[in-house]
C-alpha cells in the first residue's frame, strides 16, 4: 500500500526449523515477500522496525514476544495482534492503540486496513506511543495488592463467620 515496501518480521524456531513449516510458504519464504531474520541486537532491531508500516502479531501465545511489542509501543510502531498476546499489554478495548484479531480473517481485514491507510497507520502510532506513556506510568502492583487484600478481606469475614456461628 501507498509506495512502501511490506515486510513480515519472523523468527526462526529451532523444533520445526523453519516458522513457515506446514505453510504454504516453508521453502519459499523470500519470494513471498517474508524476511526471515533471526536474532537482531537491539539497535539493529530497532531500525527494522522504523521501516515496517506495521507489526503483525499472529502467535497464540506470549512467550518470546512480549519484549518486541513492548518494543513496537516504544517506536510508536501500529499493531495487529492476537488477543492472545495482546493479553498481558492491557490495550484500551476501542482500537486506539493496537487493531486485536481473533481469527484468520479478522487478521487479513486489520492487516489490509493498516496496509492501506496511511490514516489508520498514523493513528495507531499516535494510540501505541500514548499506551506506551500509561504502561510506563501506570502502577501495576496498585492493582494487585487490592485484589490480594480484598481476596484477604472476604476470607478473613468467612472465618470470622464461622468461628460465630459455632
Amino acid at each position: 500500500g501507498e509506495g512502501a515496501s511490506s515486510k513480515a518480521f519472523v523468527e526462526a524456531t529451532a523444533s520445526k526449523g523453519s516458522w513457515a513449516a506446514g505453510t504454504p510458504f516453508f521453502g519459499k519464504e523470500e519470494a513471498n515477500g517474508i524476511d526471515v531474520l533471526n536474532f537482531l541486537p537491539t539497535e539493529t532491531m530497532s531500525s527494522e522496525l522504523q521501516s515496517w508500516q506495521a507489526m503483525v502479531v499472529p502467535i497464540l501465545s506470549t512467550t518470546g514476544i512480549n519484549t518486541k511489542v513492548y518494543l513496537a509501543l516504544r517506536l510508536s510502531i501500529p499493531l495487529v495482534i492476537s488477543t492472545a498476546a495482546a493479553a498481558p499489554f492491557e490495550f484500551p478495548p476501542d482500537s486506539s492503540a493496537a487493531l486485536l484479531a481473533s481469527s484468520a480473517a479478522e487478521f487479513i481485514s486489520h492487516t489490509h486496513l493498516v496496509a492501506s491507510s496511511a490514516d489508520v497507520r498514523r493513528n495507531l502510532a499516535m494510540g501505541s506511543a500514548a499506551h506506551w506513556k500509561r504502561l510506563l506510568t501506570s502502577d501495576h502492583s496498585e492493582d494487585d495488592v487490592k485484589t490480594w487484600l480484598a481476596g484477604l478481606c472476604k476470607t478473613a469475614q468467612k472465618t470470622e463467620k464461622s468461628r460465630s456461628d459455632d
